[in-house]
């Protein structure tokens, strides 16, 4: 697991994720893990695109977050298991998946303003570390 810093607006997080770098590992992500032994997971993409995701054979919800080339949050998307096309707006060249429980799914849910969904995340799953290194 690394630490990976993580930027909305002004604010700096850090949170430990899997880094998926090989076409299989990406192409698995969270699928077929129990949420026990499911731990967010950081996608690397050599440059910016727009591709989008399934969380086909997820047995519990997952939160999306796409960031820029700075690790800066362009979008979250928060789905739920056997959901079709997750995709952002924008191009993005990274990717985490963060894996809910269904308490958070429902917390998250009813804060339906990026603000409140980001800090809710982050305070759930975050690193406390002044660590700035690069990925």
């Amino acid at each position: 697991m690394e630490r990976i810093p993580i930027r909305f607006k002004k604010e700096k997080f850090f949170l430990k994720a899997e880094i998926r770098k090989n076409f299989f590992r990406k192409l698995m992500g969270l699928m077929f893990k129990s949420y026990k032994n499911a731990k967010p997971a950081l996608f690397i993409f050599k440059n910016k695109i727009r591709t989008s995701f399934h969380t086909f054979f997820c047995f519990f919800p997952i939160a999306f977050i796409f960031l820029d080339e700075n690790f800066s949050i362009i979008n979250v998307k928060i789905k739920k298991p056997f959901s079709f096309e997750i995709s952002s707006e924008k191009s993005f060249k990274y990717v985490i998946e963060i894996p809910l429980n269904k308490d958070e799914h429902k917390t998250i849910i009813k804060n339906s303003n990026l603000s409140s969904v980001v800090k809710f995340i982050f305070s759930s799953f975050k690193v406390n570390t002044d660590d700035d290194r690069k990925i």
